[in-house]
């Protein structure tokens, strides 16, 4: 079942709000989307969508749809993104939840503030034996200490970082990620450690991709 303060289930197709995110309330920002709204609680606004009350599937379209409105706003402002498919019963049950979560809310906008957040995956990479040095060699095959190693590194130019398990993909067999929370004027700077990294180290590919909302560092609470 959907995302909502209430444990309680209505009908299926009842009247509801698919939230997307929590912003700081300002009359100043230019007027959402025809199919959006904000529904303000003193100095918060969420983003909200009317739907019907069922569980959103999570489809290529949707989901694209769902980062096309938080990074229109993130574009703006700090945002506070809710993860997709929370949707809520009602508007008084949203506000209901904006109050209790309200002191939360507002310190997670402030501690958002002028930051970004970027994803660097790190993936082993095949080189001609002349291009494979011995220590490039040995760094390949301990290949998580190398890349934990190198995010280490790059945990300076940051935040906060949030690291995922490893994984396989077909393209590029082992493969490690991990998300960076950046000052907006460290951008620079960290964009600089992760080219030093990919010229230190040969064997591995490296991919920066961003800026982005600060997906990965929100854990927003729902239930009863």
């Amino acid at each position: 079942m959907a995302r909502t303060r209430s444990q309680r289930n209505p009908a299926i197709g009842a009247d509801a709000l698919q939230l997307f995110g929590v912003v700081a309330l300002d009359p100043a920002t230019p007027s959402p989307a025809v199919d959006e709204e904000t529904l303000p609680l003193r100095d918060l606004a969420a983003i909200v969508r009317d739907v019907p009350y069922k569980r959103l599937e999570a489809s290529s379209s949707a989901i694209v749809e769902y980062r096309s409105v938080v990074e229109g706003r993130f574009r703006e402002r700090p945002v506070v993104p809710a993860p997709f498919g929370t949707v809520f019963k009602s508007r008084d049950s949203l506000l209901h939840w904006m109050e209790l979560h309200y002191v939360t809310l507002m310190g997670a906008l402030s501690f958002l503030g002028d930051r970004l957040m970027t994803r660097v995956k790190v993936a082993t990479r095949p080189l001609l034996p002349h291009e494979l040095s011995a220590s490039g060699e040995l760094r390949a095959t301990d290949f998580e200490t190398t890349v934990f190693d190198s995010f280490r590194f790059l945990k300076r130019s940051s935040v906060g970082c949030v690291t995922f398990a490893p994984h396989e993909t077909p393209r590029h067999g082992d493969s490690l990620d991990a998300s960076f929370l950046v000052e907006r004027e460290q951008w620079t700077a960290f964009s600089n450690a992760v080219g030093e990294e990919r010229r230190r180290l040969p064997e591995l590919d490296i991919e920066q991709s961003g800026p982005w909302p600060p997906y990965d560092f929100v854990r927003l609470q729902f239930g009863a």
